[in-house]
């Protein structure tokens, strides 16, 4: 009896020990599905935002139409993550369904920012002198996806890259 005794807490310790790897992150593949997710790394850190925000929890991705006072038409494609608090912005403004287009520069309005709520919140944006590229793989009815990147700063000239990016949104 004591070997059975012996063997079985041999045989859990054994069990016990034998532990699955902890997976490492990466980024989630590139679709075009709708599956409601916008992934990059921001300096080398992953940011993967999922799901709809709702009345209750504000977290997750989304895509809206805007006017602006001049009545001028834009397009924000916006995802935020909680712990601590981050979020993307890419406003469209020059966009009729073209497949690239370009943040920062003198004549471009489009905009990237990247907001953290570390130290107090910090906003870096594209302009002029720091810039990206978003480009669209699907658009229609229903489905937006793409790829984006870009280099912003904030007000005491820190810069962020936002590199490897891509978004998958139902409309």
């Amino acid at each position: 009896m004591k070997q059975n005794y012996y063997f079985l807490v041999i045989l859990l310790s054994i069990i016990s020990s034998c532990q699955k790897e902890s997976e490492i992150p990466t980024l989630p593949p590139i679709t075009m599905e709708g599956k409601n997710i916008m992934a990059c790394k921001i300096n080398g850190e992953l940011f993967i935002s999922k799901g709809v925000p709702t009345y209750l929890n504000n977290l997750g991705v989304t895509f809206g139409r805007y006017l602006n006072s001049d009545n001028s038409r834009f397009y924000r494609i916006y995802a935020n993550v909680n712990k601590p608090y981050h979020s993307i912005s890419l406003y469209l403004y020059d966009y009729n369904s073209k497949d690239t287009l370009y943040f920062g520069g003198d004549a471009n309005l489009n905009e990237a920012k990247y907001y953290n709520d570390v130290n107090y919140g910090n906003t870096y944006r594209t302009h002029s002198n720091v810039s990206g590229k978003l480009i669209i793989l699907k658009d229609d009815i229903d489905i937006i996806s793409g790829t984006f990147e870009f280099e912003a700063v904030n007000e005491w000239y820190d810069t962020v890259k936002v590199t490897e990016g891509r978004f998958d949104i139902k409309k």
